[in-house]
């Protein structure tokens, strides 16, 4: 069961990066830092940094609290999130995103399942204010790949926003390098799938993530 699956994940990050080519691409860089305040409160602050297409920017910072007192299987998180972002006219918008979410995680036959359930408010500064619901369903292998440091994992996310529904899907495919007990990086990538007026259109991202614990 467990070479079936990092075999599927492999075969699905080259299938993703076969596609990598398109214009529409993104690529995000982010760095966060996670402490553990005590046996329940977990804290975490990201900043996320994404390029859209070569010319626009994106910058994100967020706090996450997360409580872990209910069980081994269950997290429930408080979180804010503000997003500046270089617009099609190259003028900067603000938007302000705080959040709830419930995680829901079990091990399975050597896999780390997890179900992210968030509920956003999306707080604009030029348009109209909407909550978003995000699903995120991960699976992460819990044996290193071909006895290295390495934790390969797939996911799939989707979005349903007020007014304009299920405008969104994610697909990720990547793998955490686990460098030391304090230090991990996650290299991904990702397909994704925006609803436009016209049908959809896909955005390819490739990125990392340097991961700090504490």
């Amino acid at each position: 069961m467990n070479k079936t699956t990092l075999c599927f994940i492999l075969v699905l990050a080259v299938s993703c990066l076969c596609h990598a080519g398109d214009d529409n691409q993104q690529h995000w860089a982010a760095t966060s830092f996670s402490f553990r305040l005590n046996d329940n409160w977990e804290m975490k602050i990201k900043e996320d940094f994404r390029f859209r297409n070569g010319e626009h920017f994106e910058q994100h910072n967020e706090i996450l609290f997360t409580y872990k007192g209910f069980s081994d299987m269950l997290d429930l998180g408080l979180g804010f999130r503000q997003v500046h972002q270089e617009d099609s006219s190259h003028e900067w918008q603000r938007e302000n995103r705080p959040y709830v979410e419930l995680s829901i995680k079990k091990e399975v036959w050597g896999l780390k399942c997890s179900d992210r359930n968030r509920l956003e408010f999306r707080d604009f500064e030029n348009k109209k204010d909407v909550f978003r619901y995000r699903n995120r369903l991960k699976l992460a292998s819990t044996k290193n790949l071909f006895d290295l440091p390495l934790r390969p994992y797939i996911a799939d996310e989707i979005y349903i926003q007020e007014e304009s529904g299920y405008n969104r899907n994610r697909i990720y495919a990547g793998v955490v390098w686990d460098v030391n007990k304090t230090l991990d990086i996650d290299f991904f990538f990702i397909h994704q799938k925006d609803k436009t007026t016209h049908g959809r259109d896909d955005v390819f991202i490739t990125g990392f993530e340097t991961i700090f614990s504490f």
